[in-house]
């Protein structure tokens, strides 16, 4: 299947495998997390959403003008080693008895502006160990599915974690993946070499990546579209639908509490990984029109979410909540695949790493939005409209990028242009 195809390549095998496994480790982590704050603080816990934007801000827009003169494969390796120790910062703090929703903020925070430097890093690194230029739309996809595929098993594995250990526990289990990690891309070695980088400013640094959008109105308009979707996704999905579980005590299948809202996650799972399948399988072309029609679909599919919160009866509301999270799954790789190789098929291999960091900070941005918004609706409003309404907004975003101008400079037909052949010449 030409989605896997790249795995024959040992240093692609080897990067995934590991990344495959921290990022299950990482969904147990958000899972654990999600549901203790929401125990602890209710609907504050969306707070917690707005400290970890502000640290991904802070860390792509401060961390990552140093991190784009290191080497990309160190960088990962050390992220890696310094996740796992922060993972085990709430199992401490919950043994010595000290738990709080600042005891769960402190590790995340940090993490997330540790993922500030790994994921730039990666991103920059795939276009150097893919073996052809038209294999690189099949490398991401095959990377992209990490999350997805986490996001169907850290659900269950959860779950079924939980019956035998502490959900506290959860945190060590992560820690363990991150080292596992970190080893797969110590062994990576001649694979992926230290690349050599021009000495720049830091004010150079800090403007990079808007230096490379300039006069390209409709990317500039995917970042802003793109991060304000993503605000309403974790208004929509990452806050919304555990504090819709634990409100209104929603039950199905013979499982409440925790165990219902991992069966949610775990359908959102599953619509991912069908999607990534196709994402792997097809040559994109018209990249804008694959993202809006992914925000459209991920935006229907929240909104599904809440309709089934405000109209179906107890006993099809778990059912409900977990169609609605599929089929809003289904948009997740379309729209990341999509902006992902924009990047990398549009500009010069020396941009991606900044231009993958302008990315991050505006998911950091819109998760900090996220946050103070999603605290403030759902503790004047009610679940279901909130959640409806988010759907909607990111239907709305999604749409607009279609309105900006056309990027003359840009390659809107996908892979034509491939950053190793401009590499090359």
């Amino acid at each position: 299947m030409k989605l896997f195809r790249p795995l024959l390549q040992r240093p692609i095998a080897m990067l995934w495998g590991g990344l495959a496994l921290s990022s299950i480790g990482d969904e147990l982590f958000a899972i654990a997390v999600a549901w203790m704050a929401v125990q602890i603080a209710g609907s504050n816990a969306s707070w917690l959403n707005a400290l970890r934007g502000a640290a991904a801000l802070a860390g792509a827009l401060l961390g990552g003008i140093w991190a784009e003169r290191w080497d990309h494969r160190r960088t990962m390796i050390g992220a890696d080693l310094v996740r796992a120790g922060l993972a085990l910062v709430p199992v401490i703090a919950w043994s010595v008895g000290i738990m709080s929703l600042w005891v769960l903020a402190l590790p995340l925070m940090l993490m997330m502006i540790v993922n500030s430097l790994f994921e730039p890093a990666l991103r920059a690194s795939l276009p150097r160990i893919v073996a052809a230029p038209d294999q690189l739309q099949s490398v991401n996809a095959l990377f992209d599915a990490i999350i997805r595929v986490a996001r169907v098993i850290g659900p269950v594995l959860a779950a079924a974690i939980t019956v035998f250990i502490p959900i506290e526990q959860l945190f060590t289990v992560n820690s363990i993946t991150f080292m596992v990690s970190a080893s797969a891309i110590m062994k990576l070695g001649k694979s992926l070499p230290r690349q050599h980088h021009t000495v720049t400013s830091r004010r150079a640094g800090f403007t990079a990546g808007w230096r490379s959008l300039a006069g390209r109105w409709r990317m500039q308009a995917l970042y802003v579209c793109g991060g304000l979707g993503n605000a309403a996704w974790a208004v929509g999905i990452s806050i919304g639908m555990a504090l819709a579980v634990a409100r209104y005590d929603i039950q199905g299948f013979g499982v409440k509490g925790f165990a219902a809202y991992g069966l949610i996650m775990g359908a959102y799972g599953v619509g991912n990984l069908l999607s990534i399948f196709v994402v792997g399988s097809l040559q994109f072309r018209r990249l804008y029109e694959v993202f809006t029609f992914g925000s459209v679909v991920n935006g229907l599919g929240i909104a599904v979410i809440g309709a089934a919160v405000l109209y179906l009866p107890p006993e099809h509301m778990l059912a409900g909540m977990m169609a609605g999270g599929s089929l809003a799954a289904l948009g997740g790789p379309l729209i990341n695949i999509s902006f992902i190789l924009l990047i990398q098929t549009t500009f010069r291999p020396s941009e991606i790493a900044g231009l993958a960091r302008l990315r991050f900070a505006s998911l950091g941005a819109s998760i900090l939005t996220s946050g103070a918004c999603g605290a403030v609706l759902y503790a004047h409003f009610e679940t279901g409209p909130v959640i409806v309404g988010t759907g909607l907004f990111e239907v709305i975003v999604g749409a607009v990028v279609l309105l900006a101008p056309n990027d003359n400079a840009s390659n809107e037909e996908g892979l034509a242009m491939p950053p190793l052949a401009e590499a090359a010449r």
